[in-house]
């Protein structure tokens, strides 16, 4: 079987790809990915072939970050350079599955009559009156105004996507698009996310829930990271992936308030602190940290509750507003806004987490365990029609 796997996004949002397509490979059948330039080398590390599609992510995410009022015409510019790299591919697959902000392999999939579905990271991306749009940080609105933001996010994304996708079907022959979101969603929703974390009511679309796809990085730690961590008690790790922050200094004050150490994973050096920004094999670090302080992405979140290790999340946009309130929930930790962040504010953010208890530590690590992305191989074939 060959399955084209298809993602625009953060290094983060191609990890459970990557992890699929190993255990499709490990499986016997053919996965080929395709993304951002950005992710080619570690992708094809991997042993896995890959296609670049469209902008460099980091430098796309820089000019919108610059000029935000471009953000239309930014992704705009996206979709026909996916639909040209990925028509071929998608020809050449038996079945597509397609993430974050791809959106050609809906129309190239109809037109070369191929099964697809939508692969969705979190539930916070699944439209339902239960829950607002993921940019809305609010939890607990009442149903009309969650709908209204979905409504109002469908027709910012058909203001920006659907021209250039109107072009090639018709030129291809193919009908309108009358919904953005109902296009790239699609008939199914995978959702590679654990249910006894979170699940979404009455959604709009109906939604697979499977084990989450995990990437275990096998790659050894630095030197320094290894020596530091044997040389003294677990320190508290501050990651924020590929998100802007507050400075990092703040953990290394916050930790020094309650007498840890701090180590810290980002591109600026901080005086008081192991500080580095390569790889961050996230299964060989956390389970010796004494927690972890991050962005919320699905990724570390996911990885951070099966370590057992308490979590600090300074949330900034989209699922990571849904993922603070899941970690409070749950007893994995806690949240605290970046806005005004203090050293103080985070030390007590901090001293709150480490308090939490083993028993729903031990229950959240015991819904994210298993191989995951093994397990959906048989949920990929059923798709493909070959189950």
């Amino acid at each position: 079987m060959r399955v084209l796997l298809a993602s625009f996004g953060t290094h983060g949002d191609l990890r459970p790809f990557a992890a699929l397509a190993l255990a499709l490979r490990r499986a016997g059948h053919r996965a080929h990915l395709a993304g951002p330039p950005d992710h080619r080398a570690w992708i094809e590390a991997l042993g896995l072939p890959y296609t670049r599609v469209g902008d460099p992510y980091d430098a796309l995410m820089a000019e919108l970050q610059a000029s935000p009022a471009r953000a239309g015409a930014a992704m705009a510019r996206q979709v026909p350079a996916q639909l040209d790299a990925l028509a071929p591919l998608v020809e050449d697959a038996d079945l597509v599955l397609s993430g974050s902000m791809e959106f050609a392999t809906p129309t190239l999939c109809e037109r070369a009559e191929r099964p697809r579905r939508a692969i969705l990271l979190s539930p916070a991306f699944v439209p339902a009156p239960s829950q607002p749009m993921p940019f809305l940080p609010w939890r607990g609105l009442p149903a009309w105004c969650n709908r209204l933001s979905w409504w109002l996010s469908d027709k910012a994304s058909a203001a920006t996507l659907l021209p250039p996708l109107a072009r090639a079907r018709q030129r291809w022959g193919l009908p309108p698009v009358q919904s953005a979101s109902g296009h790239v969603l699609g008939a199914e929703v995978l959702l590679p996310f654990p249910a006894a974390l979170a699940t979404v009511e009455a959604p709009d679309v109906p939604v697979r829930h499977l084990p989450p796809w995990l990437l275990d990085d096998e790659a050894p730690l630095p030197d320094d990271v290894e020596e530091h961590l044997a040389t003294g008690a677990p320190p508290v790790l501050w990651t924020l992936g590929s998100m802007p922050g507050p400075d990092p200094a703040l953990c290394v004050a916050a930790c020094r308030q309650l007498g840890l150490r701090a180590l810290v994973h980002g591109p600026t050096a901080v005086d008081g602190a192991l500080s580095w920004s390569g790889p961050l094999p996230h299964a060989r670090l956390l389970p010796r940290c004494a927690a972890v302080v991050h962005h919320g992405g699905a990724g570390t979140l996911l990885t951070a509750t099966r370590a057992r290790r308490p979590q600090v999340l300074l949330p900034m946009v989209a699922d990571q507003h849904l993922h603070a309130a899941l970690v409070a929930r749950h007893g994995l930790g806690t949240a605290v806004a970046r806005r005004g962040l203090t050293a103080d504010r985070l030390a007590r953010a901090l001293e709150r987490a480490l308090g939490s208890r083993d028993e729903d530590l031990a229950r959240g690590a015991a819904a994210v365990a298993g191989a995951g992305a093994d397990a959906a191989v048989g949920v990929v074939e059923e798709v493909a029609g070959r189950g």
